[in-house]
């Protein structure tokens, strides 16, 4: 449970979620004891920050009061070192962020990456790879945070590393999903190993596995859903589904009811986005009603 709250406070620091999220994914007592911590840290820019300065900062703004400084201090200095160990993941290859070259698509759309040795990447919506350039016939690793498509030229180790899980492959194309706590990756062509919670698993051709249930299955797709403009869900929870329709329509869905609903189903990428709403409430038996132009809001049945 710990793990938990601290990578929730982690993906709050690191812009990827508010504060309401947060207040949503922890409990109201955990809520409470963090509350004060993220009130302090507000302010912190994102993660290509000096992490010395920052601690140093929040030193000199530390309280002169035993009663009520001490704790939170140590909670703040805590959220600083778990943000060294996981937002700053892609500086650990050879030395600082200057070495590496980083590309993010942007809602909506996706991109496609030619690396030094012709390797592919294809991006989907609101995703980032880093690299080394000038390292890479030493070094094959790309830092990914969110979904990619990978057509990998043989050669050394090809090393692809997220906050959840790694890996690696000679040559090969799979695809590698890592948003928030959810890891998943499916292997196309060649073998690919998986390294995630502490366990490692060697995938074949047409098999899949995540980090949710840690079971290998069998796909029949010859690639992911959303390079064929589309989105398929089994068991999901509703908060991801919704994030995927964000990103891939770009607007803003509220949610007024727990998170614990879970979607099997799938949709187009060329639907209207209100359509596709309306699909994932028909069939969770919730109702939608639409705010502005770009803002809608689900909620129970009920309500």
């Amino acid at each position: 449970m710990k793990d938990k709250n601290i990578h929730i406070i982690h993906q709050y620091l690191n812009r990827e979620i508010d504060i309401e999220e947060v207040k949503r994914k922890l409990s109201e007592e955990e809520f409470q004891a963090w509350k004060s911590t993220l009130e302090e840290v507000e302010d912190l820019p994102k993660p290509d920050f000096d992490v010395e300065q920052e601690f140093e900062r929040l030193q000199q703004k530390k309280t002169i009061s035993k009663n009520k400084s001490e704790f939170p201090f140590l909670k703040i200095a805590a959220v600083l070192i778990v943000l060294l160990s996981t937002s700053l993941f892609i500086l650990t290859y050879n030395g600082t962020d200057q070495d590496m070259t980083s590309i993010t698509s942007s809602v909506a759309k996706e991109d496609f990456i030619k690396l030094p040795d012709d390797s592919q990447v294809r991006l989907n919506a609101m995703s980032n790879i880093a690299f080394n350039q000038d390292n890479w016939e030493d070094e094959r690793i790309v830092a990914l945070k969110g979904e990619a498509y990978f057509d990998v030229e043989e050669g050394k180790t090809f090393t692809v590393e997220t906050p959840n899980g790694r890996v690696q492959v000679l040559g090969t194309t799979f695809n590698v999903a890592s948003r928030n706590s959810r890891f998943s990756v499916t292997c196309y062509t060649g073998k690919v190993k998986v390294n995630f919670s502490d366990r490692e698993v060697v995938l074949e051709p047409g098999q899949s596995i995540d980090n949710a249930k840690q079971k290998i299955r069998l796909v029949n797709t010859a690639k992911p859903n959303w390079i064929m403009k589309r989105s398929s869900f089994e068991s999901a929870p509703l908060a991801e589904v919704i994030a995927d329709i964000e990103k891939q329509k770009n607007i803003k869905i509220k949610l007024k009811l727990s998170d614990s609903i879970n979607f099997t189903g799938a949709y187009n990428h060329d639907m209207e986005a209100e359509d596709i709403i309306d699909l994932v409430c028909r069939s969770l038996d919730l109702n939608y009603k639409k705010l502005n132009s770009s803002t809608f809001e689900i909620s129970s049945a009920k309500d």
